[in-house]
């Protein structure tokens, strides 16, 4: 069992880490403007993304969010070349006083890591392949892990060029932003010894004028072993508004 979890972990770190209208986005700051209007955006184009994450942290904590991610990579686990799905829920209170998150894990062996947590402490429940519930004392999450800024940091560059402005009557306008080739500080490859020619990479940004991320999404096709693939990844914010996290009965000590 242990050699499972190992295994499922390890599928959940490798690569761990256009939007419609999502609850809780009105206001009046940034509601109209040009593309120039997000942080970090200049001349049409990703200036800096470090200043747009540090904006979308930000705005993201104050109010709450609830946030999905999906992974299909193939992978060499051990000997095995398998493909790997990976859902993730996490749901945020204001100000990320309280979190839960869900894991599904599928490929060689399934799972689901469940987390509650807040600022000093998390409980992670760990169920693999049908075997009996696990738990575990976790690293608590800062903000940025919570808003998905590891992951976007690796994910980001100048390369992004804006595509479209759509302006809203309910919240600030979203820019489009896109690229057709891996930029060369993408990351995500990286120290990934059994990949190669990386190809037919695409992704998209999808944010708003007050800083806030809605979507990266990304494809990509590679050789594994010498065997083509594919890879797809997405990172959606459905709502900047406070989920109602709640402390479940398995986090609590008895």
């Amino acid at each position: 069992m242990r050699r499972s979890i190992a295994a499922v972990l390890l599928c959940v770190l490798v690569f761990a880490a256009g939007c419609s209208a999502i609850p809780g986005t009105g206001g009046d700051d940034g509601s109209s403007g040009t593309a120039e209007s997000v942080p970090g955006v200049e001349d049409g184009r990703l200036a800096n993304g470090a200043v747009l994450l540090d904006t979308h942290v930000e705005a993201a904590t104050a109010t709450g969010f609830t946030q999905e991610i999906s992974t299909n990579a193939t992978q060499t686990i051990g000997n095995e070349t398998v493909m790997v799905g990976q859902r993730q829920q996490v749901r945020v209170a204001p100000d990320a006083t309280e979190y839960r998150s869900q894991v599904v894990v599928s490929g060689n062996t399934s799972g689901r890591f469940l987390t509650w947590g807040n600022r000093t402490a998390a409980v992670q429940r760990v169920e693999v392949a049908g075997g009996d519930p696990q738990y575990r004392e976790a690293r608590p999450r800062s903000a940025e892990q919570l808003a998905g800024r590891l992951l976007l940091e690796q994910r980001l560059s100048e390369e992004f060029e804006v595509t479209d402005v759509e302006e809203r009557d309910d919240g600030p306008a979203l820019v489009t932003m896109e690229v057709d080739a891996l930029p060369a500080n993408n990351t995500v490859f990286d120290d990934q010894e059994t990949i190669e020619n990386v190809r037919e990479f695409e992704a998209t940004l999808v944010v708003d004028t007050a800083g806030r991320v809605h979507s990266y999404t990304a494809t990509a096709a590679y050789d594994v072993d010498g065997e083509p693939a594919d890879y797809d990844f997405s990172l959606r914010m459905t709502s900047f508004e406070d989920p109602g996290v709640e402390r479940p009965s398995w986090a609590t000590s008895e």
